[in-house]
């Protein structure tokens, strides 16, 4: 065989070699998407083995957690009921919360709707007209309270009717706006506190009296025609439509 027909063939086998060697190394790009798809596949199945080997001793007992939970939620819905539907348990016979306000609500409650209707109006007639009572105005009210019946004495009242200070001073808070709003224009005199006195079977007149009783006079003279002055406005309120009762 000639020289040159050799060469040829070896150079052609060169070129198919090359190719092919071209074909396997440079990849479609169809091929490295797939390549890096089925890569990450790979990491997330992996991570998830992983996580499933943390939390193998976990697993096992999956099904206790869970029923664990349900029974502490059943147990905080009786909790719940028992608190806000039972107040007490008679031989195991639950006196309900519902007979309580029935059995409340046959003694006391047209008082404490009546209070409560009062409380309201009054409320709102403060608002309406403006008068405000600030924490210093109470205060003064509550340490006169105190300097007249005495704070030991004060206490164990209020203690006997189950009235904290917050409620007390509520209370003033309400008498002191009534006496704002339905105390204006009333003046004293002294022929007033010797009509009193002499209603009262007394020898002594405004002029006798001293100064301390004189004060005291007309103070409760002064807070009987408050009392007037808001029993007739609370007549009109109560009997008008700004009170719908149920």
């Amino acid at each position: 065989m000639p020289a040159k027909k050799v060469k040829s063939k070896k150079s052609e086998v060169r070129s198919k070699v090359s190719k092919t060697t071209a074909a396997t190394v440079k990849k479609p790009a169809k091929a490295k998407k797939a390549d890096k798809k089925s890569k990450v596949v790979e990491k997330r199945i992996s991570s998830k083995n992983n996580f499933k080997k943390i939390l193998g001793p976990i697993a096992q007992y999956e099904k206790q957690i869970v029923l664990l939970f349900v029974l502490l939620g059943l147990a905080g819905l009786l909790y719940l009921f028992s608190k806000w539907f039972i107040v007490a348990l008679v031989d195991k016979v639950p006196v309900t919360r519902a007979q309580f306000y029935q059995e409340l609500d046959k003694r006391y409650g047209k008082q404490i709707k009546e209070q409560l209707v009062v409380q309201q109006l009054v409320l709102n007639e403060a608002k309406k007209r403006g008068v405000t009572i600030s924490q210093q105005e109470i205060e003064a009210e509550y340490k006169k309270v105190q300097d007249q019946v005495g704070a030991d004495m004060l206490g164990n009242l209020l203690a006997q009717q189950n009235i904290t200070d917050k409620d007390f001073r509520n209370q003033l808070k309400l008498q002191l706006l009534v006496r704002k709003m339905f105390g204006q224009g009333i003046n004293i005199t002294d022929a007033d506190i010797d009509k009193y006195l002499k209603d009262n079977q007394a020898t002594q007149s405004a002029q006798t009296i001293d100064d301390k009783q004189k004060q005291q006079i007309r103070d409760q003279l002064t807070n009987q025609k408050v009392s007037q002055n808001f029993q007739s406005w609370l007549q009109q309120a109560q009997s008008s439509s700004r009170v719908i009762k149920f």
